[in-house]
């Protein structure tokens, strides 16, 4: 019998229709939080980025203001996040139906601890069982909210220069609206 890997799992129709939604939600707001100068450069960018047109890109971004540059980056970098943040959570739902209704699956903890416990070597094999925790580069885990907490503790732990305190009060603000 095959089990399924759950860790490649998606659910694609689901995932579809909410990174729309979340794209139309994103969208929205940065259209009252950002100039209408700046947000129609951000459709201008997707526009072309998704025709494929580089050389038009290419001179956009060239021509955009520090400002710009920093609304918009983070704008392109937020995306990603949520719609990361919901085939987590996708995957969370279909571990825990498949859980529910006692499905096996590649990598479930009591199956695994089943098949070890039936085997010769049993006891040798857990003497030498070692777990540890991973943390990433950019956590892609549904619980976000303590790896910013950590983040701006660490933050808080360092002299920031003069050049630093502004981007660092600008994060410690944006660290204080997600964890709200």
């Amino acid at each position: 019998m095959t089990l399924q890997k759950l860790e490649s799992y998606t659910n694609k129709e689901i995932i579809k229709e909410e990174a729309e939604i979340l794209t139309t939600i994103l969208e929205d707001i940065a259209k009252n939080l950002v100039s209408p100068e700046t947000f129609n450069k951000i459709l201008e960018l997707k526009k072309l980025s998704v025709s494929k047109d580089y050389l038009k890109l290419d001179q956009i971004v060239k021509e955009l203001s520090n400002e710009e540059m920093t609304v918009i980056s983070r704008y392109f970098a937020i995306l990603p996040l949520l719609i990361n943040i919901s085939e987590d959570v996708d995957l969370a739902f279909e571990i825990n139906h498949q859980n529910n209704v006692g499905q096996d699956y590649l990598g479930k903890l009591s199956s695994t601890i089943r098949q070890v416990a039936e085997t010769e070597n049993a006891q040798e094999i857990l003497e030498h069982l070692n777990v540890v925790p991973v943390l990433t580069a950019h956590p892609t885990q549904v619980q976000r909210k303590n790896h910013v907490g950590l983040n701006h503790s660490h933050s808080q732990s360092f002299t920031p220069t003069s050049r630093c305190k502004s981007w660092l009060d600008e994060r410690n603000q944006m660290v204080q609206q997600f964890a709200s």
